[in-house]
C-alpha cells in the first residue's frame, strides 16, 4: 500500500515517486518522516527544476530517477543521501548549484549532460567515492570547491575551452583535456 499525496507518494519497495507540482515548504518536507523507507527516488516527467533541499538527508536512497523535462538541479537537492551510488543528470539540464551532492559519500559514478553550464560551490564536496568525471563542452564555469574532499577521484575529463582557471583541480588529480 503506498501513502498517497497530491504530488509525492511512496510505494512498498519504498520508492518514492515526486509529481509535477511538487512544492516543498519551509522545513522539510511532508516525506521526510518516511526518510528511512525511501530507497529510491523517481521523479516524474514534467518537473524541470528539484527544489532547493528537496531530498537532502534521505540516507538510505541508492538510486534516483530524473526527467527529460528537468533543466536545473537546486542548492543542496540530494545533499548527505550518503548510500547514493550512480547519477545520471539528463539532457536538457543547464545547471548543478551549490552542495546538489555534497556528502553523498557512496557515489562512484556522475555522468553529466553536453547542455550543463554551470557547477556551484560544493556541488561534489565529499563525495568520497567518485573516482572520475567527465565535464562537458558547455561547462563554462566551476567554482574551486566543487571537488573538495573527493578523496578517492583520480581523473577529472575536461571538454570545456571557455573553462580559464584550473584552480578548482584538486592537488593529485589527473586532468585531461580532451577539446573538440
Amino acid at each position: 500500500m503506498s501513502e498517497m499525496s497530491k504530488t509525492w507518494t511512496i510505494d512498498a519497495e519504498g520508492v518514492l515517486t515526486i509529481r509535477a507540482g511538487f512544492r516543498k515548504r519551509k522545513g522539510k518536507p511532508d516525506f521526510f518522516e518516511r526518510r528511512e523507507e525511501i530507497k529510491a527516488i523517481v521523479v516524474d516527467e514534467g518537473v524541470s527544476e528539484i527544489g532547493d533541499g528537496w531530498f537532502n538527508y534521505l540516507n538510505e536512497v541508492r538510486e534516483i530517477s530524473l526527467p527529460t523535462t528537468l533543466r536545473r538541479i537546486g542548492k543542496s537537492a540530494f545533499a548527505s543521501c550518503e548510500r547514493l551510488e550512480e547519477v545520471f543528470i539528463p539532457e536538457g539540464v543547464t545547471e548543478i548549484n551549490n552542495s546538489a551532492f555534497y556528502e553523498c559519500e557512496q557515489l562512484r559514478k556522475v555522468v553529466l549532460p553536453q547542455s550543463l553550464q554551470s557547477i556551484w560551490e560544493k556541488a561534489f564536496r565529499y563525495c568520497r567515492s567518485l573516482i572520475e568525471i567527465e565535464i562537458p563542452p558547455q561547462v563554462w564555469h566551476i567554482t574551486d570547491d566543487v571537488f573538495e574532499g573527493c578523496t578517492s577521484l583520480r581523473r577529472i575529463i575536461l571538454h570545456s575551452k571557455v573553462i580559464d582557471s584550473l584552480s578548482w583541480v584538486p592537488e593529485g588529480v589527473e586532468l585531461i583535456r580532451q577539446l573538440e
